[in-house]
Formats: C-alpha cells, structure tokens, sequence
C-alpha cells in the first residue's frame, strides 16, 4: 500500500550535503490513525519505515524495496495531530537507507534500512 499522498504529503524537498530532507505533513484523517488508536492517533512504526523507504524512491527515481532493518529506534511517538508536519533526513546508499525523522527539535525515529540494490 502506498502511504504518499494518503498518509503524508511532500511539502518540501531540499539538499543539505549528501543528505536529502523532506518536510511532511502527514494526514490525521486517514483511515490508519482511525484504527492506530480511536481518539488517540499515533503513527505505527511499520508506517514511519515505509514512509522513508518511499522517499527514498522519490530520491533514486524507482521503488525502493526493502530487505531488512540493521538499526530502528523510535524515540517518541509521531502524533498527526500534536505533530502535523514532520521532517525527514536521510542519505540513501545502494543497499542502506539512514534517516531521521524530526519533529521540530525532536528526534522521533532513528533508522537504518536494507533494500536491494
């Protein structure tokens, strides 16, 4: 299921170095927060990964597939509604994905991917 223009949108893309950052604004009325929790809406961690990985195919220009997790660390949890818009840094390697979802200040998520080359 592709989560980009469902569950986030892209508002911005910029080059920081090698790293690549993206604003996001994720959509609280989306089914997902209806079921991830009633009144209580939190971004499952499976959603924050397939998040990074579709950005990193808007980076490399094809879909990026998965192949593992060597290091995932969620730190706080992403609340569409306390926390509407997000920022994504990442730097995407042929095999390995690293990025970091933000939150104002806050460092929310810490990830490593695998994805096939």
């Amino acid at each position: 299921m592709q989560l980009l223009n469902s569950l986030f949108r892209v508002v911005d893309r910029r080059q920081e170095g090698e790293q690549t950052v993206f604003d996001v604004e994720l959509c609280a009325d989306h089914l997902i927060y209806r079921a991830h929790f009633p009144g209580h809406p939190i971004t499952p961690g499976v959603c924050v990964m397939q998040m990074v990985c579709e950005l990193a195919a808007e980076i490399v220009g094809h879909p990026v597939h998965m192949t593992g997790a060597k290091n995932v660390k969620f730190l706080a949890p992403i609340i569409p509604t306390a926390t509407p818009r997000v920022t994504v840094r990442m730097t995407v390697k042929p095999t390995r994905i690293v990025a970091a979802v933000e939150g104002g200040e806050q460092v929310m998520a810490k990830l490593s991917l695998c994805h096939e080359a």
